[in-house]
């Protein structure tokens, strides 16, 4: 698996640290020879995106972060309304799509990571199973 890919599947959360086996001075080496950019760096220093959603969600609060998740959802759904008539990008969509993803996670951390983990793919068999069958 190349570096870049490992980065990638770290930031999405979908590789633990245990199994990265690069150094973090070796990633910082990375960094400064433009392999993985500053804030992808950062993002690793800090231990990843659950790691990051759950220090949101320490320092401002759940119910902050609900109410949060609720203004961002329906930002996305105004921006996917206005799509249809033409009064915003691909740029505008993705966005919102991203803040939308970042409270999403947020919310599984409140509601409990593993169980919505678990639901996911309960969720996501089933769709290959629709999808395989027809």
């Amino acid at each position: 698996m190349n570096f870049k890919y490992k980065i990638a599947r770290y930031l999405c959360g979908t590789l633990q640290t245990s199994d990265i086996s690069f150094t973090k001075r070796n990633a910082a080496e990375n960094c400064i020879n433009g392999q993985v950019n500053p804030q992808q760096w950062f993002i690793l220093k800090l231990g990843g995106l659950k790691d990051i959603c759950a220090r949101a969600v320490k320092k401002y609060g759940k119910e902050s972060q609900k109410r949060m998740a609720i203004e961002e959802t329906s930002e996305l759904i105004n921006a996917l309304m206005k799509e249809t008539r033409g009064r915003v990008t691909d740029a505008d969509i993705i966005t919102e799509i991203a803040d939308v993803q970042i409270m999403m996670e947020q919310l599984s951390i409140i509601y409990g990571y593993e169980e919505v983990a678990r639901e996911r793919e309960r969720k996501l068999e089933r769709l290959v199973a629709r999808i395989t069958n027809g």
